[in-house]
């Protein structure tokens, strides 16, 4: 097997359509990839030990790779996970350096942690004369996100980073793991999605993120089943007594019908008609869920209020960003209106950006 000692590979953030915290319950997710992601360089040598460089964040602490154990603590442990997790399926790395140029908003909801984890797995894969293929690639970096880093999500983040495709949305079943594109013809229709990021950033990694895993983890075992992505009737949820764990299913349950619905509207060419369901994901997250603050329910109320077709916080939530669908004739007028209210009620600049379906990782010549 010939050996490139160096490889570069750019993988894009993500906004997740609809299907949030439905992934790690083996349900239904329609993710997008978008054009911001990370760029990350590698090269290989026989120094035993792992340095990495971020243009964002400077210099981690070099490690010697043999005594890499997983942690949470800083952003260079996606890095470290990545070799650690090759090690542990005997693609083992003598020496790395890793540079990491980054245009992705960190924190925003915009799958970061995936985006720098699927281009290093990639990236060290190819340099050291293996194929990464987009399923493999996807698998090894939820594995470090699990197992590594200490975040219990699931795959939708690297499988949007891995198979995006321009124009196009992805209808990924978390159970089978088949991920099929579907068309998202926005701009066809004078339709625009825009991403308001209230600049409060989120974490998977947190106690809250864990709390919401262990109580659809009890749902399910009331309900007698692997996962509540087996559930298909909302009916079901009477057998469970505690008001809380209930609610959780409640919202896992109907979002994976929205994420069907939205989907068959879109292969339909009926894109005008997701914007209702969106918003209503947002109420499901906001009140059974319990992950979206005060801020993301502003931004939906008065997007919503100033006539756009519906709006969601994308993500897991607890900060981060919302995604907004407007008329594109209607752009001023709705963000004038988020504008105008947040910085009344919090006094800050909200950063407001148009996103579009993008392609997905790629390798890039050196």
């Amino acid at each position: 097997m010939s050996r490139a000692p160096r490889a570069r590979w750019f993988a894009p953030g993500r906004v997740n359509l609809i299907g949030d915290h439905t992934d790690y319950q083996q349900g239904l997710v329609l993710p997008f990839a978008i054009a911001a992601g990370t760029t990350v360089t590698v090269e290989i040598n026989d120094t035993s030990r792992l340095n990495v460089r971020s243009s964002l964040f400077g210099s981690a602490p070099a490690t010697t790779i043999s005594s890499l154990a997983p942690h949470a603590t800083t952003w260079a442990a996606y890095v470290e996970g990545a070799v650690f997790v090759l090690g542990r399926h005997d693609l083992g790395i003598s020496g790395v350096q890793v540079h990491i140029d980054n245009d992705l908003a960190i924190g925003a909801g915009l799958a970061s942690s995936a985006s720098l984890t699927c281009a290093t797995l990639a990236a060290l894969l190819e340099a050291t004369g293996h194929d990464p293929p987009p399923n493999l690639v996807a698998q090894f970096a939820q594995e470090v996100e699990n197992d590594y880093v200490g975040a219990p999500v699931g795959y939708m983040d690297p499988a949007a980073v891995m198979y995006g495709r321009d124009g196009h949305a992805l209808l990924i079943n978390t159970t089978s793991r088949e991920v099929s594109p579907i068309a998202l013809a926005t701009h066809e229709h004078d339709l625009t999605m825009v991403l308001v990021d209230t600049g409060r950033q989120h974490s998977t990694s947190g106690s809250a993120y864990r709390e919401r895993v262990h109580q659809c983890e009890t749902a399910a075992e009331v309900l007698g089943v692997a996962a509540l992505g087996d559930v298909h009737d909302p009916g079901t949820l009477d057998q469970i007594a505690e008001p809380l764990i209930r609610a959780r299913a409640r919202h896992v349950i109907t979002e994976n019908a929205r994420v069907r619905v939205v989907s068959d509207l879109l292969r339909s060419g009926r894109v005008r008609e997701i914007g209702p369901l969106l918003t209503e994901s947002h109420r499901s997250l906001r009140d059974d869920y319990e992950v979206s603050t005060s801020g993301l329910d502003m931004i939906v109320a008065s997007a919503v209020r100033a006539g756009a077709l519906g709006a969601r916080v994308t993500g897991a939530g607890f900060g981060g960003s919302a995604l907004v669908l407007v008329d594109t004739a209607d752009i001023a007028q709705v963000l004038t209106a988020i504008s105008h209210d947040y910085q009344q009620q919090y006094g800050v600049a909200l950063v407001v950006r148009e996103v579009t379906a993008s392609a997905g990782a790629v390798s890039q010549t050196l």
